[in-house]
């Protein structure tokens, strides 16, 4: 369909030319999708992100890509939640074919999936925590300069469950 909107209309060859990263392509998809006034999900089907110059000492990543943190921050701000799922079969992998994925669910507020013979069962979880939620909003004064503000949401009744985004930046 021609007129259907798409995020790619005028931008493909852009994505491709300028995202030589996982990371600068989630940070793409989220300057993309920022217009959108609604919480939005990603399904990241991955064996694990790791960028060449990040280091790796006893199995886990030790240093932190200069591309994760513009896309963890592009993401937020267009309110998207990732959702890894993991493609490997073998759980004997060195921790830091999960580390990555880990830390972006985390830092986006979504959830990874780890171990899995068959994608329904994260496909289901991401529907079911994709749907029956409130989505509170509130405004800030305006701070000088720029930074990270933690948030800390609660309810009184301790039979609901909250799912909130640990913070926000500003001045970005």
């Amino acid at each position: 369909m021609p007129d259907a909107p798409s995020m790619l209309r005028g931008n493909a060859s852009s994505l491709i030319d300028n995202t030589g990263t996982v990371y600068e392509a989630l940070e793409f998809f989220g300057d993309r999708v920022r217009g959108i006034r609604a919480r939005k999900e990603i399904v990241l089907f991955s064996l694990g992100i790791h960028e060449p110059g990040e280091e790796i000492r006893g199995g886990m990543i030790v240093t932190t890509s200069r591309y994760y943190e513009p896309m963890v921050r592009a993401l937020n701000r267009s309110d998207v939640a990732v959702y890894p799922v993991s493609l490997l079969e073998d759980p004997n992998q060195p921790p830091f074919v999960h580390q990555t994925l880990e830390r972006v669910a985390a830092d986006t507020n979504g959830q990874y999936f780890r171990f899995n013979t068959s994608f329904a069962p994260a496909l289901r979880q991401v529907d079911k925590l994709s749907t029956g939620y409130y989505l509170i909003g509130y405004y800030t004064k305006p701070k000088s300069g720029s930074g990270y503000q933690k948030v800390n949401v609660a309810v009184k009744n301790p039979e609901f469950r909250i799912r909130a985004r640990q913070g926000y930046s500003y001045g970005d």
